[in-house]
């Protein structure tokens, strides 16, 4: 009787497990509450729900299968392209944003800077605060002085407990950038979260 042999073909996943928001100290938090204003402001402990977010011009992404989504900073694709990362409350009342890269070895396709963002990233998240939303264009600052912009991406949280939709509250998250005069679409100084 001839030994039969069989062929098991394995194919690993070449990914590497995200590490957990609370874990990555270069982060931006927000933290949702609910008072009972019935009995002196006192809080309510419970999940939230957090839709958003919105602005003029903003893709949101969503990441199956997860909490999370992401916004791309640039109009590239691929590993390296930089986003911003919002990981949603799923069971407590924290909000968080990371900065991250795509990555495909990372297990939702996405890498989370850990202690800061490289130059790089700091020039497309500058260059992003710099693009009117509304066309997609650099501004170019032409008066004599440092322009300041904004750009804003705006939230909706109600509490999941109390459910009560029509006492959502609106945040903002606001990214500012110092933008020299100049004839050119890049400018110089720093860019901050605010």
């Amino acid at each position: 009787m001839a030994a039969s042999t069989s062929l098991i073909s394995v194919t690993l996943s070449p990914t590497v497990q995200n590490t957990d928001p609370t874990a990555i100290s270069f982060k931006q938090t927000v933290i949702l509450s609910t008072v009972d204003k019935n009995n002196n402001n006192a809080p309510i402990t419970e999940a939230f729900i957090v839709t958003g977010p919105t602005a003029a011009g903003v893709t949101k992404i969503p990441i199956n299968g997860t909490n999370k989504a992401v916004i791309p900073l640039t109009t590239t694709s691929g590993d390296g392209a930089p986003f911003l990362k919002i990981h949603y409350p799923t069971v407590g009342n924290m909000l968080y944003i990371t900065f991250a890269v795509a990555n495909s070895q990372m297990q939702d396709g996405y890498y989370d800077y850990k202690t800061g963002v490289p130059s790089s990233y700091l020039q497309a998240l500058r260059a992003w605060i710099n693009t009117n939303p509304n066309t997609g264009q650099p501004y170019i600052t032409t008066n004599n002085t440092p322009t300041v912009r904004i750009r804003g991406l705006k939230f909706i949280a109600y509490g999941a407990g109390t459910n009560k939709p029509g006492n959502a509250v609106t945040f903002f998250l606001n990214y500012q950038g110092t933008f020299a005069p100049s004839t050119s679409n890049t400018g110089t100084g720093s860019a901050s979260t605010a």
